[in-house]
């Protein structure tokens, strides 16, 4: 990056213990230090060199983000892909996550894209895979460690074991092989792969596809017994007893595949009741102790099942069958009258499975910088960002540059910073001496960056922003929309907030 900060600050998260940072009595030196006094560098912004930070009086920056990830089959391949859902138009966005040629049965942790899946080895092999934090490409990073939960899970007529994150991350529910009774019983385990508890353990029944309460008190899964399958509810550390929501076993219809909603009211499920089709999407309230016909969602003849929820929970997922030929993944709007359903799959997906729709709340800030200095500043991408929060540990992040397009700006992902040069300035003052890759004396750069969503008490700070030739600007940022306003201070948007 060239400048002194760079070689100061090599990680990306780094401790201001190391540093002390301070401004001169001089109207526009900064002076950093280390720790030791090993090293002090000055940058004076002179009058030809000067740069100026105003806040974005309204930021447009999206600050929540989802994605649909699920199991694709190709030809003789399953690896874990996903859904772009942040985008108009979602379909043909399809990316292969894993590339291994043996991913199955995705669950991503909520809060921060930790991804697990299920590893389809030769038997008795099968096991659960943590393969920590994606990147900000939605990607699994190059060379990241890979921590094995749970081995030996004996699959059997390639069941593929669902699994489900507790709502606060810090445990798994997933369904395994019981060699002692030759059924499938449901586990629950830390995140950590420790503390593993069969939860059910019943010597009749397959229990399997397990889903959290959002409060995480009770798990909801498909349990089947002499051919037939109903939804029931247990506490998640297996007391309690069984709470039975659907009574298939009886009235002779399959209810399989439960998904919670995050909202917690309600209970999406395939069921094969519906004359002529063979399974559809219906709902269902999740009292358990409420008898209930299911709203049916879905009208088709083939097969819809493994139902997930969207973030608003306005929509469904699910898996569409075409005679067992052909595989697509649907969203249905649960809000319209109408039953129809569109398709979010390409080409690209063969034999989708299992999709997990999970959302990302992040943090997000978006200022101006004005050249009101009598040179041009080139190669501004190579500027170096980093924001220094007023914590108790006085945590500093460097940010990464990113080019985006500004049709794509709301893209930018946690750990990100971009610009663009837009023609006009909040719609007041022209750019009009604009050349790519130049800011001309006069003109704006508009910048975005995101990062992990931070707590509603840790969203203060300054930002710290320097460029190549020893230009260094600070500026405070603030979630407080008062000081926002009144100090001219950047505002912080997190998640859905304003």
């Amino acid at each position: 990056m060239g400048s002194a900060l760079s070689t100061l600050l090599v990680t990306s998260v780094v401790l201001i213990s190391v540093f002390l940072i301070y401004q001169t009595n001089l109207v526009s030196d900064m002076i950093i230090i280390d720790a030791q006094d090993e090293s002090i560098e000055r940058f004076a912004e002179l009058n030809q060199n000067r740069l100026k930070v105003i806040p974005v009086a309204t930021t447009t920056l999206s600050t929540f983000t989802s994605r649909i990830f699920y199991d694709n089959t190709d030809a003789f391949n399953r690896d874990v892909w996903s859904i772009d859902t942040n985008v108009s138009n979602i379909v043909d966005t399809e990316i292969n996550i894993t590339g291994t040629g043996s991913a199955a049965s995705p669950a991503v942790k909520p809060g921060n894209a930790n991804l697990i899946y299920f590893e389809d080895l030769p038997k008795p092999n099968d096991r659960i895979l943590d393969v920590g934090l994606l990147g900000p490409d939605g990607k699994i990073p190059p060379g990241a460690p890979t921590t094995v939960l749970d081995t030996n899970l004996v699959l059997l007529d390639d069941h593929i074991s669902k699994m489900s994150y507790s709502p606060d991350g810090t445990k798994i529910a997933y369904d395994k092989y019981n060699v002692a009774n030759s059924k499938y019983d449901l586990y629950v385990m830390d995140a950590d792969g420790n503390n593993k508890v069969n939860i059910t353990n019943r010597s009749m029944h397959n229990d399997t596809n397990p889903t959290w309460s959002p409060d995480g008190t009770k798990i909801a899964f498909e349990s089947e017994i002499g051919g037939f399958s109903d939804i029931y509810y247990i506490n998640s550390d297996g007391s309690g007893g069984l709470c039975k929501k659907t009574n298939g076993f009886f009235d002779g219809y399959n209810n399989i595949a439960p998904s919670w909603s995050n909202d917690g009211t309600k209970i999406a499920f395939a069921t094969d009741r519906y004359p002529i089709t063979d399974y559809d999407i219906a709902l269902l309230t999740s009292d358990c102790t409420v008898t209930e016909s299911p709203t049916r969602i879905t009208d088709a003849n083939d097969v819809q099942t493994d139902p997930d929820w969207s973030p608003d929970d306005t929509q469904i997922v699910y898996q569409y069958i075409n005679g067992w030929a052909s595989r697509d993944l649907y969203t249905v709007d649960i809000i319209a009258t109408t039953t129809s359903s569109t398709k979010i799959t390409s080409a690209k997906s063969k034999f989708p499975n299992n999709p997990d729709w999970y959302s990302l709340e992040t943090c997000g800030l978006e200022f101006w910088v004005e050249n009101s200095g009598s040179n041009s500043f080139f190669s501004f991408n190579k500027m170096d960002l980093y924001l220094n929060f007023f914590n108790a540990t006085e945590e500093i992040i460097k940010l990464n540059y990113v080019k985006r397009e500004a049709s794509v700006l709301e893209k930018v992902l946690p750990g990100e910073w971009t610009y663009e040069l837009p023609e006009f300035y909040d719609d007041l003052s022209l750019n009009d001496i604009y050349q790519q890759g130049i800011l001309n004396k006069g003109e704006y750069l508009r910048v975005s960056l995101k990062l992990p969503f931070r707590a509603a008490n840790d969203r203060t700070g300054m930002l710290i922003f320097s460029t190549d030739n020893g230009t260094t600007l600070t500026s405070k940022f603030t979630n407080n929309l008062v000081r926002h306003k009144n100090n001219n201070e950047i505002y912080m948007k997190c998640g859905v907030g304003p």
